[in-house]
């Protein structure tokens, strides 16, 4: 190591020859590494983890521990630094940074915030561009398995036959992130206004375009749409020679030999078929039975699959953005590389975004191998992550009981009283902006309290 810029000891839970392969593409960097291997690392006091160290350790240039153990080693001078909160990643900034220059307290994705951004931005375009693809639909490129996922947007109608309405809806999902637009028919509805639907969507807009409707109407617009909603297997078969060269979204009730072989030959000979094991609603029937059958689905069947979240969002009176945060990253872990999802009522609105930004996040999270946690990408729109302060004011405290410090005072509140906030309009010297901003700060901080407040 005598010849060695920089002298690294990494200190890890995981055996050390495996630790310094993931790092072996540093040498050229004039880093050498040497690694101990702690089982009960997270176990350990400050004054242990020193203990367990090599009796040399102040010879080596930096010592980096975890990124997410608890300690601040800022007493050793800088020597021990924490770096990545996941050895997987952490070969990915010490190509940007040196390592002398971690922080004692933080881990490197919270330190250099603006470097782990430039990682994360690389690893979505990487991603989008891998070979991971089975077919097209139009110029879509389809993945087989995750990553990357897509979203299929689903239009309902609800006998809204503003056709300026619908298109402009159908782009917002564009611009949220869907990759395709599918029409959601309606019982009764004239086929001549479904028809010029359907190619005012084509002309206008650059994604694939899928009609969710009774095999009768499909068969009658196969050749207008560009995926075709929702064959079971015996209709499909009883069809293929009709919609062969469309994408096909087939239900799958039941897993069995029979079932997995004829779609195994089918998709051999040519077949554009997506898979819907169907997103039941969580609890009863129960979204974990969807999960499990899609997983089994990736297991055994060389086809793409969709799950809609339409019944998890809809059914369930919980805030959306962590529904469908919480509800994407199983379906990533399951083999899941299509969401379908609509937003029919009120509280599912922006449910597309949401489930975009659920989407990066779960491809970020597993090419670092580490949780979907300090990202560049987050879904916190509700609660916030770090205690507040700035400039002009400061929130900090403990569970329900928070502490407001502005201009020169400080004021006390428990999140749990009926409204604590009106101290705010008795404050000389403050205006309404600042008004505005402090009050909807305390709310966030109060949360799930605060929405029980009657001011």
């Amino acid at each position: 190591m005598s010849n060695c810029k920089t002298k690294i000891l990494l200190v890890s839970t995981i055996h050390k020859d495996e630790i310094i392969n993931l790092l072996s593409n540093l040498n050229k960097l004039n880093f050498c590494f040497d690694a101990i291997e702690i089982k009960n690392l997270y176990y350990l006091s400050k004054d242990e983890i020193i203990k367990n160290l090599p009796k040399n350790w102040e010879s080596y240039d930096v010592i980096i521990v975890p990124g997410n153990l608890i300690w601040d080693f800022s007493d050793y001078g800088g020597k021990i630094v924490k770096g990545t909160e996941s050895h997987y990643c952490l070969a990915k900034f010490l190509f940007y940074l040196d390592p002398k220059k971690f922080s004692p307290k933080n881990p490197v994705e919270k330190e250099f915030k603006d470097i782990n951004e430039e990682i994360n931005n690389k690893i979505l375009l990487e991603v989008n561009e891998q070979n991971n693809f089975i077919y097209k639909i139009k110029n879509l490129r389809i993945p087989l398995r995750p990553p990357p996922m897509i979203i299929f947007s689903e239009v309902f109608l609800n006998n809204q036959y503003d056709y300026k309405s619908i298109l402009d809806l159908a782009k917002n999902y564009v611009d949220d992130g869907s990759s395709a637009i599918v029409i959601g028919y309606i019982p009764g509805m004239e086929l001549g206004y479904l028809k010029n639907l359907i190619n005012l969507l084509k002309n206008e807009l650059n994604v694939p375009i899928g009609l969710d409707a009774p095999p009768i109407i499909l068969e009658k617009f196969s050749k207008d749409i560009d995926i075709i909603m929702s064959f079971t297997l015996e209709e499909y078969l009883e069809k293929k020679e009709l919609i062969k060269d469309k994408a096909s979204v087939v239900v799958i009730n039941e897993i069995n030999s029979d079932i997995v072989k004829k779609i195994n030959t089918l998709i051999k000979n040519g077949a554009k078929i997506i898979l819907d094991p169907l997103g039941m609603p969580p609890i009863y029937p129960g979204f974990l039975n969807s999960l499990i059958k899609a997983r089994d689905l990736a297991n055994k069947i060389n086809a793409p699959i969709m799950i809609g979240l339409n019944n998890v969002e809809e059914l369930s009176d919980v805030d959306s953005i962590g529904l469908n945060g919480l509800a994407t990253f199983l379906s990533y872990e399951a083999g899941i590389s299509i969401i379908l999802t609509g937003e029919v009522s009120v509280k599912a609105r922006g449910s597309v975004y949401e489930i975009k930004k659920a989407i990066d996040m779960a491809s970020i999270s597993a090419k670092l191998k580490k949780p979907p946690k300090d990202l560049s990408v987050n879904l916190l729109y509700s609660k916030e992550k770090d205690w507040f302060n700035n400039n002009k004011f400061k929130i900090y405290g403990k569970r329900n009981v928070i502490k407001i410090e502005f201009k020169g005072l400080s004021y006390e509140i428990n999140c749990k009283e009926r409204c604590p906030i009106g101290f705010l309009f008795d404050m000389k010297d403050v205006n309404i902006k600042e008004i505005v901003k402090i009050s909807n700060l305390i709310y966030r901080y109060c949360l799930p309290w605060s929405n029980n407040w009657q001011c």
